[in-house]
């Protein structure tokens, strides 16, 4: 770790600011989220990075939000299009974690060269982007089917990056584990990163399917608002 290049952490730290951002933006730049995010990466910094528990409470409260009529309420004022966008830094994170693997700090496996297929939604939110808001050509079923596959992508990155951690959980690539994660900056990732991502699939779902009951299969983009 010691030997890399100082523009990976960069770029990792420049990921993690701006899907904050980017989600403070869709939340109508809610100043609780603000502080709240803010907070949180603080006490994260800190912390002894502990694999599985950096997860936990970001988990909590994205089931507090789906489970909750006020947490879906809130759900309900989020903008879609801006949601949707925030999955393009994907593609920069799994550059970074390619990076990591190049300097010995991750196993292949938690590449796009092994088994981490996430690129695939950083690489289609413009596509999705563009054919849903801007030419109004996409139905709300796809998008959903589309958040769903990215939830499938993201459960598969993580199952990878926790089998091959050190620890009870690690049953993978044990001559060249996951490292990274127990340093600084790339705790974000199971802390800030993955919940975001995970929470803005979750949410762009809760929201479709609502507008899809009111409007039914036919109803297409362009009539959010």
């Amino acid at each position: 770790m010691s030997t890399m290049p100082v523009y990976v952490p960069l770029l990792f730290g420049a990921s993690v600011l701006a899907a904050v951002f980017t989600l403070w933006r869709a939340a109508n730049r809610s100043r609780v989220l603000l502080i709240f995010a803010a907070a949180w990466i603080a006490l994260e910094s800190v912390i002894p990075p502990v694999l599985p528990l950096l997860a936990i409470p970001p988990m909590l409260i994205i089931i507090a939000f789906l489970a909750t009529k006020k947490g879906r309420g809130f759900i309900h004022t989020l903008d879609l299009p801006t949601l949707t966008l925030l999955h393009t830094l994907r593609i920069v994170v799994e550059f970074v974690l390619y990076q990591l693997y190049r300097y010995h700090a991750i196993p292949i496996l938690m590449t796009f060269e092994g088994r981490n297929l996430d690129i695939l939604s950083g690489l289609s939110a413009p596509l999705v982007y563009y054919f849903a808001f801007v030419r109004h050509r996409m139905p709300t079923r796809w998008l959903i089917t589309w958040n769903l596959a990215c939830i499938v992508l993201l459960f598969n990155a993580v199952a990878y990056g926790v089998l091959t951690a050190p620890g009870p959980l690690q049953h993978l690539s044990f001559d060249h584990p996951n490292i990274a994660l127990r340093h600084f900056p790339y705790v974000l990732l199971p802390g800030v990163l993955v919940p975001i991502v995970l929470f803005s699939n979750a949410a762009s779902i809760v929201k479709l399917l609502k507008i899809r009951e009111i409007n039914g299969d036919k109803f297409f983009v362009e009539k959010l608002g």
